[in-house]
């Protein structure tokens, strides 16, 4: 007796649903995916700056720093601690994450280093470079106050240096005045390896 296959649409439909749920379950690629996502509303849905304060510091970017704390919220509230607490610290930590690091690329590219006559491009590359690796690791000290997972120097120190690879997009960014080209890579990059280290988290029950 010829056994005869299912038609393709068929196959294709029965497993559909299984690999979106294997997909959800699976921290590294949700979150880069929710993270290019936040990246996106960062650059075509901006928030305001205010400078003019004190030793040159201002507040930039807001709606950034929200986009992404929902995506880092969502992360630790979804793989390791459902709880509003949670959920509310991150967001807010990750909020100030990028306000401290736009500040500091600020001070870095266009007072401290500027003043010194450093040339544009390795006065970008430097503000990029530090800015990034400290907003990936603050935004790493809220999430990991509620998931052991995070809570491992290997996990401080790959996080840390995505977010300062990645920071390094900074000066093409600024080259053609598009911020897609670094916030999209950088927030999806960055919660790909927070995701990669809540995927080590014991799954919750229920």
């Amino acid at each position: 007796m010829t056994h005869t296959p299912p038609p393709l649409p068929d196959v294709i439909g029965n497993r559909l649903p299984l690999l979106s749920v294997r997909f959800i379950q699976r921290p590294a690629p949700l979150l880069a995916l929710l993270g290019a996502v936040s990246g996106t509303l960062s650059t075509f849905v901006p928030g305001f700056a205010i400078e003019g304060m004190p030793w040159s510091l201002g507040f930039f970017m807001v709606a950034a720093g929200i986009w992404f704390g929902l995506v880092v919220a969502f992360g630790v509230w979804r793989f390791a601690a459902s709880r509003l607490l949670a959920v509310t610290v991150v967001v807010a930590t990750t909020w100030i994450a990028w306000e401290v690091a736009v500040n500091l690329g600020m001070q870095i590219s266009e007072y401290s280093l500027k003043i010194n006559a450093l040339a544009d491009t390795p006065r970008h590359y430097l503000a990029g470079f530090a800015a990034g690796a400290v907003g990936a690791v603050l935004t790493w000290a809220g999430a990991a106050l509620f998931s052991p997972a995070l809570q491992t120097r290997a996990a401080v120190a790959s996080i840390g240096i995505a977010g300062a690879l990645l920071g390094l997009l900074l000066p093409r960014a600024l080259n053609v005045d598009y911020p897609a080209i670094l916030f999209v890579p950088w927030q999806a990059g960055v919660a790909a390896m927070l995701g990669h280290f809540l995927g080590r988290q014991r799954p919750l029950i229920g």
